[in-house]
């Protein structure tokens, strides 16, 4: 049975074209095992250029009787793969729907083709390869390299784990530090019940990094500290570390609900341990001062910039990223195919969308005069 009548069944619903991919339901082949299954076999561009074999497998719903959408697997050159949820950044599963699975292997392959004309068309310019005159070229002109990737917490049981992924992500010359945080409760309060975050790190014209502290008033009945929530009032919404280096010296900080160093230093259990906490203790060499993460509910956002003399790390709430990327999610679907550098623009696309934009302001400026 083809792919496309499979998809039909499925709970989770999407386009069937991902702009950006060649694939679509046709490009799979299928056979039908004894068990039930289905597989479901096609080719999706990896980011070297080559094709790599997929097989999205259709499983027996006897196997899953309480899995709502069609059961499905997917591997990729033979591995299995677990799900990475695009909203959250949660590492899932390798059991999902169907079609949750399917709009994976077409982003896959649309944003593997994406990289690979960019590579293209900066290997064609002065400033692309690695040849010496591209690399002075690249220093004459300020062009420099960035780069960054994203998590969730709840992908991690441990500091050691987080560390590592800090590891593997950050180019700049300083090093990120992750420990696990000890009794959260009395951290969070001093005796008054005054949250004692502060708001940010800044720089005085003299060089020294100096806090700026913005205290708020929490309930003193929480005896346990759980999550974002119970942080006080307001809850922040995400926390924030950005740092500027020159070779190994930082020049500056600053810290979004952070903590300072010497008051979150009596809580702060051994770097990058093994043992599980609910909370962990994040911020980069020799700053001032700390974010708290929460092990469950949160997303990190790790970025860097100018050859690494920049990083950011931001902590947020997961249902605020979730959320937010679903909005980017439904503006890319409806306009990428606007919004990609590489796709000519006809004159008769240009005028319908045109008529179409200026018909939904008409539509709306009728909504706001009849509501007045």
């Amino acid at each position: 049975m083809p792919l496309e009548h499979w998809l039909n069944q499925s709970i989770y619903r999407t386009a069937y074209h991902r702009y950006g991919s060649d694939l679509d339901p046709h490009s799979f082949d299928y056979s039908e095992g004894e068990d039930g299954s289905v597989v479901f076999r096609a080719h999706l561009m990896e980011h070297d250029g080559l094709l790599a074999p997929v097989e999205l497998t259709a499983l027996p719903r006897n196997d899953f009787p309480d899995f709502v959408g069609v059961p499905a697997c997917l591997k990729i050159n033979g591995e299995l793969r677990n799900y990475f949820d695009p909203l959250n950044y949660r590492i899932l599963s390798p059991f999902q729907d169907l079609g949750r699975w399917y709009e994976y292997i077409l982003a896959v392959d649309a944003l593997n083709r994406l990289i690979l004309k960019r590579q293209e068309f900066v290997d064609e310019c002065q400033i692309g390869g690695s040849s010496i005159q591209a690399q002075l070229h690249r220093v004459e002109q300020s062009v420099t390299q960035f780069g960054g990737g994203s998590t969730n917490v709840a992908n991690f049981d441990n500091a050691a784990e987080l560390s590592a992924w800090f590891e593997r992500g950050n180019e700049g010359a300083l090093r990120i530090e992750v420990y696990p945080l000890r009794k959260p409760l009395g951290l969070h309060r001093n005796d008054d019940g005054d949250h004692i975050h502060f708001q940010r790190i800044f720089q005085q014209s003299d060089g020294d990094l100096e806090v700026e502290y913005v205290n708020y008033v929490v309930s003193p009945s929480i005896f346990e500290v759980s999550g974002w929530q119970d942080m006080g009032i307001p809850a922040p919404p995400l926390c924030a570390i950005d740092v500027l280096t020159e070779g190994r010296q930082l020049t500056h900080a600053n810290i979004q609900w952070g903590i300072e160093r010497d008051v979150i230093e009596p809580f702060l259990g051994q770097e990058s341990a093994n043992e599980r906490s609910e909370w962990y203790a994040v911020t980069v060499e020799k700053c001032p001062g700390f974010i708290i993460i929460p092990r469950v509910g949160a997303t990190i956002v790790l970025s860097w910039d100018f050859d690494g003399a920049q990083v950011t790390i931001i902590a947020e709430d997961e249902s605020v990223t979730g959320a937010k990327n679903a909005r980017i999610r439904r503006h890319h679907q409806e306009w990428a195919h606007w919004i990609d550098e590489f796709n000519d623009l006809s004159t008769e696309e240009i005028e319908i969308k045109k008529r179409e934009v200026e018909q939904r302001l008409r539509l709306l400026a009728r909504e706001q005069s009849h509501g007045r």
